[in-house]
C-alpha cells in the first residue's frame, strides 16, 4: 500500500481492532486492545490487521470522517436554529430527523457493506479467509462468555435496531467468507 499507517494500542478491555483518522493524505491508524493481542494467534492478528488495512485502502476510514462531519454540523445547525414559533421548532425537528435518522440509516447502510467487503479484501491480501473467520469465532466466544459472566441474555434486535448498527452480525460475516471459500475452489 501507498499509505503506511501507524499502530496504537487502545486501552479497551474488549478484543477489538479499528482503522480511524482522517483518512485523506494516508493520516489513519489503526488502533488494537490489549484484549485481541491476549486471544488471537499470528495468523489470526494478521488476518484481522489485513481487514483493518482494506478499510484504509478502500477509503473507508475518510468516507466514515466526512458522515460524523456532516452529521456534527447538522447537529450544530440544529442548536442555533431559534427554537421559537412553528417554523423554528419544524426546522429544528427536520434536522434532527436528518442528522439522528437519515444519516443514521445512511451510515449503517454504508458501514455494514463495507464491513463484508473489508473482510473479502483483507482475506485476499493473505491468500484465505480461514484465519480471519477462526478470530470472528473467538469474538463470538469471547462476546458469549462475557455476557454469561454478567448473567445477561443474548439480546435480539428488533428490525429497527438492526437497520441501525454498523456490522453485520458475524454469522453473516462468516457465511460470506465460507463463501468465497467455496467460490475459489470452482
Amino acid at each position: 500500500m501507498w499509505i503506511h499507517p501507524r499502530i496504537k494500542i487502545l486501552k479497551m478491555d474488549v478484543p477489538n481492532a479499528v482503522a480511524y483518522g482522517w483518512g485523506f493524505f494516508g493520516q489513519c491508524s489503526i488502533g488494537v486492545t490489549p484484549k485481541i493481542l491476549e486471544i488471537l494467534d499470528y495468523n489470526e492478528l494478521k488476518a484481522v490487521l489485513a481487514h483493518e488495512l482494506a478499510h484504509i485502502r478502500s477509503k473507508d476510514v475518510g468516507l466514515s470522517t466526512v458522515i460524523s462531519i456532516l452529521t456534527g454540523g447538522l447537529e450544530k445547525a440544529r442548536a442555533g436554529v431559534p427554537k421559537q414559533g412553528i417554523f423554528g421548532w419544524a426546522f429544528s425537528a427536520l434536522l434532527w430527523f436528518v442528522s439522528k435518522i437519515l444519516f443514521g440509516f445512511l451510515r449503517s447502510a454504508i458501514s455494514q457493506e463495507r464491513e463484508l467487503a473489508a473482510d473479502a479484501l483483507g482475506a485476499s491480501y493473505i491468500g484465505s479467509p480461514d484465519d480471519l473467520i477462526s478470530a470472528f469465532r473467538k469474538f463470538e466466544v469471547w462476546h458469549k462468555q462475557e455476557q454469561e459472566k454478567k448473567g445477561e441474555k443474548v439480546k435480539t434486535g428488533s428490525i429497527l435496531s438492526d437497520l441501525l448498527i454498523s456490522h453485520p452480525g458475524m454469522e453473516e460475516r462468516i457465511a460470506a467468507l465460507e463463501s468465497l471459500k467455496i467460490n475459489h475452489a470452482n
